[in-house]
């Protein structure tokens, strides 16, 4: 991996499936393949597989959380990308039974948009458990 990111290869370029080398490494949960990628061959956090699904979408659905991070550190998008199901990333920790997760990943995304003193405002009044109280 190493030599390959040396020599400047094209780490976003997609297999003959459609993922890249990001993706791969993140399905294996391979941090360190994905921390080489993102840190030394500029991988693109965010680029999505041919049905829509990103890296974090993909780390989110395996519950993940150290890769998560890795994505999140670097600017992973939490409520940006919807795949061709219809599904996001929030909605895809709560399908695979990682509330925890997907909790973290709402709270994530709602404070980079600004929206944390909204939500701390609310929570006592309308929806006391956080989002999760709500029905997808």
């Amino acid at each position: 991996m190493q030599l390959l990111l040396a020599r400047n290869a094209d780490v976003n370029k997609r297999s003959k499936q459609g993922r890249t080398a990001l993706l791969y490494a993140v399905w294996e949960g391979n941090k360190e393949i994905a921390r080489m990628l993102l840190e030394i061959g500029h991988a693109d956090v965010n680029q999505p597989t041919e049905d829509g699904n990103t890296p974090l979408m993909v780390a989110a659905w395996d519950n993940q959380r150290a890769i998560v991070d890795l994505l999140l550190d670097h600017h992973a998008e939490v409520f940006g990308w919807v795949n061709k199901n219809g599904d996001y990333v929030v909605k895809i920790a709560l399908e695979h039974g990682h509330q925890e997760l997907a909790q973290y990943l709402f709270d994530v995304g709602l404070k980079r948009q600004g929206g944390e003193k909204e939500r701390e405002k609310d929570e006592g009044e309308t929806h006391p458990g956080g989002f999760l109280d709500f029905d997808f």
